[in-house]
């Protein structure tokens, strides 16, 4: 009787470890969800956009990517969707990891600023509008596009852009991926979608 107890523990535990552990596939790229949570809006190790609008929380969704084919991933294809309010949230930040530890994407302004050079080079922001942004090709019929700026100065002298992401050439990776979540949105019914496929419900 302790055995078979013992046993169908296991079996549940196993059950509960599979199911937080979804995976999608569509021939060129699997995705790996497995949790997401509400994190800092003013500091994060692996984020470096800070919310002050009360209006907003911040969550983190950690994947684990892997490209099928080789080529290399759209990562401005991500986005988190709220069915229940129509809302459509584009990434504030995204880390990927490698080996060890996360590395941020490089970030890609959607219009021309005049930052200094602690920007520019040390924090590899750059203007290169040939890097076409694929997450505005996926906007859905009757969501509202949720995209809030990157500010590069101070309340004094703001420099407020949309950032975008670097293409890399990593074909199997940890990411973490950073969303602002609307206080005013009630009751959000959460996905993950990659392009216009759904990815996996996330939960907080």
């Amino acid at each position: 009787m302790k055995l078979n107890i013992i046993l169908l523990t296991f079996i549940i535990s196993f059950s509960n470890y599979s199911q937080s552990q979804q995976n999608f596939e569509n021939g060129n790229l699997s995705i790996e969800y497995q949790k997401a949570k509400k994190v800092s809006k003013t500091f994060n190790l692996n984020s470096s956009s800070k919310l002050k609008s009360d209006n907003f929380t911040k969550i983190s969704v950690k994947c684990k990517i892997q490209s099928l084919n080789k080529e290399d991933i759209d990562i401005n294809k991500f986005s988190l969707v709220d069915h229940k309010n129509k809302l459509r949230y584009r990434p504030m930040d995204i880390s990927f990891q490698p080996v060890m530890g996360y590395l941020a994407y490089g970030k890609l302004l959607k219009a021309e600023l005049k930052l200094g050079s602690m920007y520019m080079h040390q924090a590899g922001i750059a203007y290169e509008p040939e890097i076409k942004d694929s997450y505005i090709e996926y906007s859905l019929e009757e969501y509202t596009d949720v995209e809030v700026p990157f500010n590069f100065g101070t309340e004094k002298n703001p420099k407020n852009s949309i950032v975008y992401f670097k293409p890399n050439n990593f074909h199997k990776f940890k990411s973490l991926f950073f969303f602002p979540i609307m206080k005013s949105a009630k009751n959000p019914e959460l996905e993950l979608y990659y392009g216009n496929e759904k990815v996996e419900k996330v939960e907080l």
